[in-house]
């Protein structure tokens, strides 16, 4: 039995997947607002907390990206609608947006 040798620009299958970069924008956003869901007195996060996240780190994705981020991110199994409430953020003040809670 001998030494499996790969060709030096291949690596070999370790059986793990590799996430995209999008993969991991969603799996880190979740993970914050989930982490941020249960901080919080009431449970609650929207879409405003989401959008919060990607302009504090900088995510320089167009309209139509940004909300298929948040789209990804409230739309997991993580989370549960549980009602709607006023917009806080400047762009969307006032208007009625859905509220999640975490539920794991």
């Amino acid at each position: 039995m001998g030494m499996v040798r790969c060709a030096p620009n291949i690596t070999p299958f370790l059986g793990a997947q590799v996430m995209s970069k999008r993969e991991q924008l969603i799996s880190k956003v979740t993970s914050y607002v989930r982490g941020l869901s249960k901080r919080r007195e009431d449970n609650r996060v929207t879409a405003d907390d989401v959008q919060t996240y990607l302009t504090k780190n900088k995510f320089r994705g167009n309209v139509n990206e940004r909300l298929s981020v948040v789209r990804s991110v409230l739309r997991a199994p993580t989370f549960t609608r549980v009602g709607s409430q006023a917009s806080e953020r400047d762009a969307a003040r006032g208007r009625m947006i859905t509220a999640w809670s975490a539920t794991n």
